[in-house]
């Protein structure tokens, strides 16, 4: 159920227009940083989010390919789980533009370090998913 969850949720990051993830990104921005003034959303951001949609989409739906997709997610959450403060400067990096002194707001990391955990559950699930169906089929 986990892994079909979070293949809704990519699913739902596919479907979306450009323009509601625009907004979803300024909602972010506005939150991240304690001063949000010289930030802005790179575009880069909106391929990365498609990217994490097909992602979510192949670990909680497909059945060929779930095996490599559940091991990147399951990666990239223990990496969210063991220095999200690193994760997070990666991310605003990859996702903002951002002057050379904005500063994240402190909930930041513990909240990178709880979506790392959620990953590595949608990434077991998704892999449980994957050998329960192997077993049935045998």
């Amino acid at each position: 159920m986990l892994a079909r969850l979070f293949g809704t949720v990519g699913a739902l990051s596919l479907a979306l227009p450009r323009w509601v993830l625009e907004r979803w990104f300024e909602f972010w921005l506005q939150r991240v940083f304690v001063d949000s003034t010289g930030c802005s959303v790179r575009p880069r951001a909106f391929r990365v989010a498609r990217a994490g949609g097909s992602l979510a989409v192949t670990v909680g739906f497909e059945r060929r390919g779930r095996l490599p997709a559940a091991l990147l997610v399951g990666l990239l959450g223990v990496v969210e789980l063991l220095a999200p403060g690193t994760t997070a400067k990666c991310g605003v990096r990859l996702l903002f533009e951002t002057p050379e002194d904005a500063e994240v707001r402190e909930w930041v990391r513990p909240a990178v370090r709880a979506k790392g955990g959620l990953l590595l559950l949608f990434a077991r699930s998704g892999l449980r998913r994957k050998r329960s169906r192997e077993t049935s089929t045998d």
